[in-house]
């Protein structure tokens, strides 16, 4: 466990994300509100978590749509909510992390996952301080 900026963690995935993306001409959008306080937990749980619903919405969306990556600070959370945005092709493709998979591991985060039945995004919920265990 480390204490990190959840908007420098996001920001270092889309750099890896974004050469994907361009590939399919989809745009990643960030929306991060600014002086996000740090959190302690596992930085390389959360970019995996974020890969998969990034990488999820990579495989289904069109050309020319967006995913959009928003980070806001709210009481003693912080909310994460990615958006897909643009025209969804049909795939029989499973997606990189399963329901299951993404909520232990939010909850393995200390935090909590909402998926849209749609497949269209995703809210994830996180405590600003998580106590050791």
């Amino acid at each position: 466990l480390s204490t990190f900026s959840v908007n420098e963690s996001i920001e270092e995935l889309l750099v890896l994300l974004s050469k994907v993306a361009s590939q399919k001409n989809i745009s990643l959008v960030k929306d991060f509100q600014e002086n996000i306080p740090s959190i302690h937990s596992d930085p390389s749980k959360l970019q995996f978590l974020i890969f998969c619903l990034i990488e999820d919405g990579l495989k289904s969306l069109d050309r020319n749509s967006r995913v959009i990556l928003k980070t806001e600070h709210s009481d003693a959370s912080i909310i994460i909510t990615i958006a897909a945005e643009g025209d969804f092709m049909r795939t029989d493709e499973k997606g990189t992390c399963p329901d299951d998979i993404s909520q232990y591991i939010a909850e393995q985060l200390g935090g909590s996952i909402y998926r849209e039945t749609s497949g269209a995004g995703a809210t994830i919920t996180l405590p600003v301080f998580r106590a050791e265990v």
